[in-house]
């Protein structure tokens, strides 16, 4: 058994713990630490619906009414200890500046209870659907003004909300990610995508997540939704995620 089996069923075995652990709990959504005075929450959700608990972070607005900018962490991320998720978002991918502007954050985290992160993509996204839903319950943000982002792993997230969840969303960003039955979809696929914001990002030259997806439907989602980006890097392979965060014309994307 090589490192990475080893690890992956480490984890797998510690988040069917943290699973079993929350599964069980009277309240659904468990805040399990709150530090009020910078509206910074740490807790989790249990969805029944899916039998998938989500551990997450969530950083309050100081005002009512505000956007919800949710960040879906890399493979890097996985697990129960919801930390990696938001280290990811603070130190890589520009979370440290977005936490300036007087936004909501949400920063969800996929546990392993399949063979590994991608067997879980779509009921992980549904329950982070339903865990926007159940937050927004309970604190004031705009549930017509939700931006979501990812890197990688979290790339294919935000392609699985876009195709699956589109009346949530109102502003995309794919950063290295991909829908694996993209050769399936067609122009109407994406008619629901109207009026949305979306940019891709890729370089041609990435080995680990085929920039093909985006290629191929670049296009198609342009003839429905003008507001379409398409950084195309020609090198940079799949770490271009890194050069394309530094630049941080995300941030004012997504805040503005």
């Amino acid at each position: 058994m090589n490192f990475n089996n080893i690890r992956m069923s480490c984890l797998r075995q510690l988040c069917t713990n943290y699973h079993k652990r929350y599964s069980t709990a009277s309240e659904v959504l468990n805040i399990t630490k709150n530090f009020t005075e910078k509206g910074n929450i740490r807790g989790s959700y249990f969805d029944a619906e899916e039998n998938l608990t989500v551990p997450f972070r969530f950083c309050q607005a100081e005002s009512h009414n505000k956007p919800l900018i949710v960040y879906f962490g890399g493979s890097g991320t996985v697990g129960c200890d919801n930390l990696a998720n938001s280290v990811e978002f603070l130190a890589y991918a520009g979370g440290s500046d977005i936490l300036r502007s007087d936004v909501n954050i949400l920063v969800p985290q996929m546990i392993i209870l399949g063979r590994n992160e991608f067997d879980n993509i779509d009921g992980y996204v549904s329950s982070c659907c339903h865990l926007i839903t159940a937050l927004s319950t309970r604190y004031s943000f705009d549930t017509k003004n939700i931006r979501i982002y990812g890197t990688s792993l979290g790339g294919m997230c935000v392609w699985n909300m876009l195709l699956f969840h589109p009346d949530m969303i109102k502003k995309a960003l794919s950063v290295t990610g991909e829908y694996s039955d993209y050769s399936r979809l067609t122009v109407n696929d994406f008619s629901p995508l109207k009026n949305k914001s979306i940019w891709l990002v890729h370089a041609d030259d990435d080995n680990v997540v085929s920039p093909q997806c985006d290629i191929t439907c670049y296009p198609m989602i342009k003839d429905i939704c003008t507001d379409t980006i398409f950084t195309r890097y020609s090198s940079g392979g799949h770490h271009i995620s890194k050069k394309f965060y530094n630049t941080h014309e995300h941030i004012r994307w997504l805040t503005e």
